[in-house]
């Protein structure tokens, strides 16, 4: 969330260039586009391609853009988002726990099935 807001940050900067804010906007476009190379619909594979493409955009945006500037908005919203750093940890174990429930309850469905 914090390296968004950096990003976010950035690419209302003037001094940025064309790059990264092409890149952003071609990363928000295919968030936003109901295309995407695998359809959200197939289990847990629909959901694969966001995962990946996403943060590999952000993180080609952010290499074009001046380490300098990058520094002065990561300062930026590190203080903006100390609080919220601590409980994105917990949420992560939160997110990971529900994860392999689900995955647990998917292959428990799948062996009855397979059984009968």
């Amino acid at each position: 969330m914090r390296d968004l807001y950096v990003l976010y940050l950035a690419l209302r900067d003037s001094r940025v260039t064309w790059p990264p804010k092409l890149i952003a906007a071609l990363v928000v476009a295919y968030v936003l586009s109901p295309v995407d190379f695998l359809p959200d619909w197939l289990p847990f594979l629909g959901f694969l391609d966001d995962i990946a493409i996403v943060p590999l955009g952000i993180g080609l945006a952010m290499r074009f853009i001046p380490p300098a500037i990058l520094a002065e908005h990561r300062f930026t919203a590190a203080g903006r988002f100390k609080v919220v750093r601590r409980w994105s940890r917990a949420g992560a174990i939160l997110g990971v726990a529900v994860g392999l429930v689900a995955v647990a309850w998917l292959i428990s469905l799948g062996v009855r099935h397979f059984r009968q």
